[in-house]
Formats: C-alpha cells, sequence, structure tokens
C-alpha cells in the first residue's frame, strides 16, 4: 500500500477511496471523447465507457497493489 506525499503548491498524494470514483469517472469520460464518433448510438457509447473505465480502474488496481 502506498502512503501520502505531499508536493509542491499544496498538493497530496494519497491513495485513492470510494469517495473519489465519481470523479475519476468523470475524469475518465471527458478523456475518452473519441468514445462519443463511435457510430452505434448513446447506449453503445456508455457500454463502451463502462467497460473502459472498468478496464482501467482494474489494471490500475493490479498494478499498483
Amino acid at each position: 500500500m502506498f502512503g501520502t506525499a505531499d508536493l509542491p503548491n499544496g498538493i497530496r498524494l494519497r491513495p485513492t477511496t470510494d469517495r473519489d470514483r465519481a470523479f475519476e469517472r468523470r475524469l475518465h469520460d471527458a478523456n475518452r471523447w473519441e468514445l462519443q464518433l463511435v457510430d452505434g448510438g448513446p447506449d453503445l457509447v456508455q457500454s463502451l465507457l463502462d467497460m473502459q473505465f472498468t478496464a482501467q480502474t482494474e489494471g490500475h488496481g493490479a498494478q499498483h497493489t
């Protein structure tokens, strides 16, 4: 498990918690704009975003625990 770290400008690194999930999801979706170009409708796009977010979150968890 990682601890915390203080960075310049008042930034502090810490492990994520469940309270961070909504922010992480908004950040992820905002940076996957290319999926909005998929021809298949909003349900397909949402499904792709869901799958990508799950894969990213689980992949990061597996690498950093």
